[in-house]
């Protein structure tokens, strides 16, 4: 969708819901017009699954395999239930998604066009990105190097082979092959997108982490700045102790809640070593309250869908450093206020625990893959 190529995705959602509605009404009058219709689901699972509303994503996608199964194309279908399995791997439901990554991939080898072999390489990078999630470095890195070697050197989708190799990289503490292999996935990704397309506000943050890996703070820093203006196009990019305005990115607040605590790390580091001054101490706390506002719009904007592991797992991180800043600047200079806050963090974290609990119940207790899900039409 072009909207969603521009970075647009709340845009992107009204012009796709309007194709829908448009192509239903055909449907109606034309017969066979099914395929723009399960065209129109996929697009909206993805969008969805864009935002973190994963079981949304995951109603769209179940309806967009549904009906290309209907029409007899296995390549679609499968490709489908790819995407089924990437949004059931973001829910924390792996066993789940390699199934179904295991169906997609049967069929997707048996395909010889270059769009097949595409499509095979992206089922290679979902495998990569559910293994990097549960922290599997090793298999993210060769299912990843599987999908490059499918890949032409113009395919659109090599940056996020490339990407999930740097991550690997990453994860496995070979941080100048991380830092290679990331710049060239950024470099990728703006050649086909541009330079100020939000999609590269995160990789720019990855590269920041790894700078923040082998003790180059400074850098680590420039990093997350260019990554916050690509958020928020009013911010100095050039001033390390401005922050997004609040309402900015308000359609990127997963991005902006992993960025801003890898900007605060990165201050708090150079603090540490005595290369920073007394104010960054009180600027990393309050980017780190900055985050845990964010967490709140974003768990209020989605308490409905349960699609929080993610959100689950950086909340915990981010609630618990923002407690250990409060209690540290209050003992440099004593302050109710202080207390005050990390007593409301230490609530909140406590609500996230509970969430997290709950969240597990519901994965324990989620019945295997539907016969129907795992049956393919195979033409």
């Amino acid at each position: 969708v072009l909207y969603d190529i521009l970075g647009d995705y709340d845009q992107a959602l009204m012009v796709t819901n309007q194709a829908l509605e448009i192509n239903l009404a055909k449907e109606k009058k034309v017969e066979n017009d099914s395929f723009a219709i399960a065209t129109n689901y996929n697009n909206l699972g993805a969008f969805y699954y864009s935002r973190g509303d994963y079981d949304q994503a995951i109603d769209y996608y179940e309806r967009s395999k549904a009906l290309r199964a209907q029409l007899g194309d296995p390549v679609e279908t499968a490709f489908s239930i790819s995407n089924l399995a990437l949004a059931f791997a973001a829910k924390g439901l792996q066993e789940k998604s390699l199934k179904l990554l295991g169906i997609s991939d049967q069929v997707f080898s048996e395909v010889i066009s270059t769009r097949g072999l595409d499509i095979r390489a992206n089922t290679y990078n979902f495998i990569a990105r559910n293994a990097l999630a549960n922290g599997n470095a090793g298999q993210a890195l060769s299912y990843a190097q599987k999908a490059l070697s499918l890949l032409a050197d113009n395919a659109i989708n090599r940056f996020a082979s490339l990407q999930h190799i740097g991550n690997a990289y990453l994860q496995l503490g070979k941080y100048g092959l991380a830092l290679d292999t990331l710049q060239l996935a950024t470099a990728s990704f703006s050649a086909i997108y541009g330079v100020n397309h939000p999609g590269l506000a995160d990789r720019y943050r990855m590269i920041a982490e790894v700078y923040n890996e082998i003790g180059q703070h400074d850098m680590a820093l420039q990093y997350c700045q260019k990554a916050l203006k690509l958020l928020d196009e009013t911010l100095d990019e050039t001033n390390i102790y401005v922050n997004p305005d609040p309402g900015a990115g308000k359609g990127h607040l997963l991005e902006l809640i992993q960025i801003l605590p890898t900007k605060a790390n990165s201050l708090y580091a150079l603090y540490k070593k005595g290369e920073g001054q007394e104010k960054d101490l009180e600027f990393v706390y309050q980017t780190y309250q900055l985050t845990t506002d964010l967490i709140d719009r974003l768990r209020e904007a989605h308490l409905a869908t349960g699609s929080k592991q993610f959100l689950i797992k950086q909340s915990k991180a981010i609630y618990e450093k923002g407690i250990a800043l409060a209690l540290q600047l209050n003992e440099k200079v004593p302050d109710s206020s202080y207390l005050d806050q990390a007593f409301v963090l230490a609530e909140k974290s406590k609500a996230i625990l509970l969430a997290e609990r709950l969240q597990d119940s519901e994965a324990k207790t989620t019945a295997e893959i539907p016969d129907s899900l795992l049956q393919t039409e195979a033409g």
